[in-house]
């Protein structure tokens, strides 16, 4: 049911967005130019990782208001 995913938070510089041509609170759908960008935001930053996806954002809204 819906469509899980994997949600990364982090802060960065406005240089790493630039460099991943990224624009600050973008979603996107990783594409092979993104790859390095994993290793280089976990050695580099404070990462949180939260599961995500559209259905599962809602069911955290609801458990949370409930």
């Amino acid at each position: 049911m819906g469509n899980p995913l994997l949600d990364i938070m982090v802060n960065v510089e406005d240089s790493f967005l630039a460099k991943y041509n990224l624009k600050p609170n973008d979603a996107i759908i990783a594409e092979d130019a993104h790859v390095p960008m994993y290793q280089e935001l976990i050695e580099n930053y404070p990462v949180e990782f939260v599961a995500g996806g559209a259905t599962q954002n809602v069911l955290r809204v609801v458990q949370v208001r409930s």
